[in-house]
């Protein structure tokens, strides 16, 4: 018997030839024992997967498990939310990572729309491991052969990361910026090209870019990114048809280039069209498509964007940074699927756009329960982490990502389960 929710519950045991009631009997299902869940000092989350470090540094994976991707064994079968339903291998409870390997932290998850399908992770000694497919040569390692443990990225040490769908991007001990794997559209100009799965050019190895400027953080985006240099200026580089550069423009860029207004950031996050980052004071800004009002801001600041992608016609847009309407100071941003979330330096976590499965689209920052949290990650959906480690997460499960043996959809933070028994 497998229990998708919590509450009592009655069992009438019949006849299996006759069809007449035997017995009965009660059962009750209780929320997740604190002292059984995992505390976590890192966590990373996109639409499909999930994993965290321990505050002990043993690593954890659960949610879509596609030919053993998370680097655990597949333990159970999930339908997906499409129409018609699909099956997929999945956990649905957290795993640990085999190896013994010991971990501080893992790789940001930046895209919005689709899964990475990957994994990366750093040791104390900023050595890089990454692990998943490995289709555009985004693990880093000299090849397009995935792997379901994790392998290093040899000759440099970082001091964070940041994975999508299809590349790798990391800032060294040194503050120098490095990509690999795919490269179409245009994403950094010191690449060779090379070929890799169906013919796209990517990169298997990294590469330094904008070897000019120093770097201490970076955030991969659907077809573009952001990164913050030492100064705190914010650069952006790729597709930019919705101003999500925010260089004023709607042209691409090859390599970083600084967002205007003469903003100096804390952090920044690129999403699907759309970036956002939280200035040095905490207050924070968007930029890019605002399809679903997702820059949080009054609409009498945007701009049609054009050129209008695949004849969309006029799209709200700001090719600059606007203020998001959030009174408390800010200590970090994420974009999702469709909204975007914000939690502030109180633990509040607020949100805007469109977000779950209702149809209600809103700019005004609504805060969303009275809980305190220290940090919030996702990418599509929504995870966050409270004063203790304890995880929480909510938005799409289908996949098995919530941890906690629940399949479906969450409108409300829901607990990360202890890992899977032996």
């Amino acid at each position: 018997m497998v229990a998708n929710s919590i509450g009592h519950f009655t069992i009438i045991v019949r006849s299996a030839m006759y069809g007449e009631k035997i017995d009965t009997a009660g059962i009750t299902v209780d929320p997740p024992s604190r002292d059984r869940r995992l505390q976590f000092k890192s966590f990373m989350s996109n639409s499909r997967q999930t994993c965290g470090i321990s505050i002990i540094g043993d690593t954890y994976c659960w949610g879509s498990n596609l030919k053993d991707l998370l680097g655990v064994p597949a333990r159970s079968i999930c339908v997906g939310a499409v129409r018609p339903p699909t099956t997929r291998s999945c956990n649905t409870l957290p795993e640990k990572l085999t190896g013994g390997r010991q971990f501080v932290l893992l790789g940001e998850t930046g895209n919005a729309l689709t899964d990475s399908g990957n994994v990366c992770a750093l040791t104390q000694q900023g050595d890089a491991f990454c692990w998943g497919s490995n289709s555009y040569g985004q693990l880093g390692n000299g090849t397009t052969t995935r792997s379901t443990t994790p392998i290093a990225i040899p000759g440099l040490r970082f001091s964070s990361l940041s994975v999508n769908a299809a590349r790798t991007c990391g800032i060294t001990l040194a503050g120098e910026l490095y990509c690999w794997g795919l490269i179409n559209p245009p994403f950094g100009s010191e690449y060779p090209a090379s070929r890799c799965f169906k013919e796209d050019k990517c990169r298997v190895s990294p590469v330094s870019i904008a070897r000019e400027v120093k770097f201490k953080s970076i955030s991969l985006g659907a077809e573009h990114a952001c990164a913050v240099a030492d100064d705190d200026e914010a650069y952006c580089w790729g597709d930019n048809s919705y101003g999500e550069l925010g260089d004023s423009t709607t042209s691409a860029r090859s390599d970083p280039a600084p967002v205007s207004g003469g903003l100096r950031f804390r952090s920044v996050t690129a999403g699907t069209a759309i970036s956002c980052g939280v200035s040095l004071n905490g207050d924070g800004y968007c930029w890019g498509a605002d399809e679903n009002q997702q820059l949080g801001t009054s609409a009498s600041v945007q701009k049609d964007c054009n050129p209008f992608p695949l004849g969309s016609g006029p799209y709200l847009c700001a090719r600059t940074p606007v203020k998001i309407a959030i009174a408390e100071p800010l200590s970090e941003i994420r974009v999702l699927r469709s909204g975007t979330c914000a939690l502030s330096t109180a633990g509040h976590i607020f949100c805007w756009g469109l977000i779950g499965q209702t149809s209600a689209i809103t700019a005004t920052p609504a805060r969303i329960d009275n809980s305190s949290y220290k940090s919030l990650v996702g990418a599509g959906d929504l995870c966050a982490l409270d004063s203790q480690g304890f995880a929480y997460c909510w938005g799409y499960g289908f996949n098995g990502r919530f941890g906690n043996g629940f399949i479906g959809y969450s409108g409300v933070p829901t607990p990360v389960e202890g890992p899977r028994s032996p």
